[in-house]
């Protein structure tokens, strides 16, 4: 996986989002671990197997969010910066930076994510993002978190909703310094989880 053309190493890259146990797995209606026509490897096409192997950053943002109420649940008051669920959350600011573009907004994958087009920007995914650097900051008091804020703030303002204002888009693709954005859906999600991120 790249991250806007830079490589991560293992720590600083994004978790995937859904793992299994097992590659090979068993349909849990007829128990059986093929079906005919199921996109499987090369060497056994048929073959049932664990194919979602994407980092995801929305699903990243969660992580760190979890972690960080993890931490409020146990100091209460005063949450060590040392902490392991604030270490944690820290782990995977170096990638959500890398997928930084130039106008604030957080790219949702990182090339090399099967089914995903590295220049898509997930409205929902940076408001989970935008949540989670807000909670960091108020840990923290680190000034590279604010301005990570800022500019998903300057992004949602200048391209992530409509002309009026009103109604956040989808997201959008954003390529060669030229964002357009996905009006064609309409993500119900995208408009309740801002206004609570953003609120």
């Amino acid at each position: 996986f790249t991250y806007q053309g830079k490589e991560l190493t293992r720590k600083e890259a994004l978790f995937f989002r859904s793992i299994s146990p097992t590659w090979e797995q068993v349909d849990p209606l007829t128990g059986k671990n093929h079906f005919l026509g199921y996109p499987g490897p090369d060497y056994d096409k048929d073959l049932i197997v664990w194919a979602d192997w994407k980092p995801i950053m929305g699903e990243n943002a969660w992580i760190m969010m979890g972690a960080l109420q993890s931490a409020s649940a146990r100091y209460s008051t005063q949450i060590p910066v040392d902490s392991k669920e604030v270490q944690l959350a820290k782990s995977i600011v170096p990638a959500l930076q890398a997928l930084t573009t130039d106008i604030g907004a957080i790219l949702h994958a990182p090339k090399g994510t099967a089914d995903k087009n590295p220049n898509d920007i997930s409205n929902e995914n940076n408001a989970s993002a935008y949540t989670a650097l807000r909670m960091m900051y108020q840990i923290t008091k680190d000034g590279m978190y604010l301005e990570m804020i800022k500019g998903i703030e300057k992004y949602i303002k200048n391209h992530g909703r409509d002309q009026d204002g009103k109604i956040l888009h989808h997201g959008g693709f954003y390529e060669d310094k030229v964002f357009n954005p996905n009006r064609k859906d309409f993500a119900v999600d995208v408009q309740t989880w801002s206004i609570i991120s953003y609120t």
